[in-house]
């Protein structure tokens, strides 16, 4: 009977100790990422790729690092579920026009045709005021070119409900919004 509760109170323990939660951060469009996991009782910053925290049933929170092989072994099948990243894509205007460049129009072609094919694709225009004119007109210029490259897309065929359009700035963007030329640009993300 005592070796039964000796056992019994082991189990127990163990149990409380054991996992309940698992979170890893995964790679992200090759930008530093940082994830705030809580409890009731306890909270820690996860930082960088593979950065895990696992959380125990007692609410504890143990931080500590995995790699590629192990996430890949550990979650194969959520891995091979999950939705392509963000794809970026800068966009290049005439200067003082909401006129796609040649090349731009032929980028975003092929964008277009990408994002078709899978069936959760997205589009991010985000668009943001560059300063290549004075406030309000700069404004109304960026509002032009995010409505052109939305009327583009849909002249091809592409569902204007998967379009979206946000406000950025040029920094928001992580990529230049202007051409080596000085013309202002725009940047869609591909979901």
């Amino acid at each position: 009977m005592k070796s039964l509760l000796i056992s019994l109170t082991a189990a127990a323990a163990l149990g409380a100790c054991a996992s309940a939660t698992q979170v890893v951060l995964l790679p992200h469009d090759n930008a530093a990422s940082t994830l705030q996991v809580s409890t009731g009782r306890d909270s820690r910053e996860l930082t960088g790729t593979y950065a895990e925290a696992n959380v125990s049933s007692g609410g504890f929170i143990n931080v500590g690092q995995s790699n590629a092989d192990r996430v890949q072994s550990r979650y194969r099948t959520l891995l091979a579920i999950q939705p392509e990243g963000t794809r970026p894509l800068p966009l290049q205007f005439e200067a003082g026009r909401a006129e796609l460049t040649t090349q731009s129009r032929t980028q975003l072609d092929t964008a277009i045709k990408d994002a078709a094919s899978g069936a959760n694709a997205e589009i991010v225009a985000a668009t943001g005021a560059d300063g290549a004119a004075p406030g309000a007109a700069d404004n109304q210029l960026w509002v032009r070119r995010a409505q052109a490259v939305r009327t583009f897309m849909i002249a091809r065929g592409f569902d204007p409900g998967r379009i979206r359009i946000t406000s950025a700035t040029p920094q928001d963007t992580a990529a230049s919004t202007t051409t080596h030329a000085g013309a202002p640009g725009i940047f869609v993300r591909m979901h």
